[in-house]
């Protein structure tokens, strides 16, 4: 990737404190997008993630953490499945 590793189209991450809620809602439109053009599974959670977050008054890093468990979970699943179809067994 040029120019310092952007990607072409997506703004630079930005920090936001709890008290720019109009900020944070752009940010929160973003997240879908970006996770979806890193296809990520963790992107279709994300809703719930920070709205379990939020009603439950979690650290960010536990929510991060959260979507990183989905993300590892799906990646785990979809990697045998792949071996099981590349390995082409035969039906039990």
């Amino acid at each position: 990737m040029s120019g310092g590793g952007r990607v072409p189209g997506l703004c630079p991450p930005t920090l936001v404190s709890s008290t720019q809620p109009a900020a944070q809602a752009r940010i929160y439109q973003r997240l879908p997008s970006r996770l979806a053009f890193l296809k990520l599974t963790a992107a279709e959670a994300l809703p719930e993630v920070l709205d379990a977050a939020r009603d439950r008054h979690l650290l960010t890093m536990k929510a991060i953490e959260t979507l990183l468990g989905i993300q590892i979970t799906a990646t785990g699943q979809r990697q045998v499945e792949s071996r099981l179809h590349f390995a082409k067994l035969p039906a039990p």
